[in-house]
């Protein structure tokens, strides 16, 4: 299952099921949320605006951890914007392992780097979230000199956090 925490539903539309239809705001204010199927094995809660509301963003931390018990599935992932802290902390708060996913872009860097305070705070005060997380390194162009310099410099400053390397595919004509 993922649950798209994104007001421009972005995971919704990359796994091609309706951007509009009841999903994670209604889930999370008690309305009726049905997921939608976009494989066979795989169902989706789109985001949409309503995420930006101030009745979503006025929602105690917790409220997405305890809105999911309910849900009868293996693994529930979610999709939290880049950017949006309130809603990144429902997701966090909620989730039991954490992947943290940036690319080779300094704002990006940086908006990691802030999630994994976040995650290395809740841990030291006994806070809800995530046990674990690691460090995706995401569309990774071995070819430029910025995606080459990450890597080691992640491994530097986080060398506690298990780190994944996804490469740019390039693909010839």
């Amino acid at each position: 299952m993922v649950i798209d925490l994104d007001p421009q539903s972005n995971a919704a539309y990359v796994l091609g099921v309706d951007l509009i239809a009841p999903g994670t705001a209604e889930l999370l204010t008690g309305g009726a949320a049905s997921p939608l199927e976009a494989t066979q094995e795989l169902h989706v809660l789109p985001g949409g605006p309503e995420l930006g509301s101030q009745r979503i963003q006025s929602l105690h931390p917790e409220e997405l951890a305890e809105a999911v018990i309910s849900l009868n599935y293996d693994a529930i992932v979610f999709d939290c914007p880049p950017g949006n802290e309130y809603l990144e902390r429902l997701g966090l708060v909620a989730a039991n392992v954490a992947l943290v996913v940036t690319n080779a872009h300094p704002l990006a860097v940086i908006g990691a780097e802030r999630v994994l305070e976040i995650l290395e705070s809740y841990q030291k005060k006994g806070r809800r979230g995530p046990g674990r997380w690691g460090l995706v390194l995401s569309q990774i162009d071995a070819r430029r000199s910025l995606d080459k310099q990450i890597a080691p410099q992640l491994a530097l400053r986080y060398p506690q956090i298990k780190r994944f390397v996804i490469p740019k595919t390039l693909h010839s004509p």
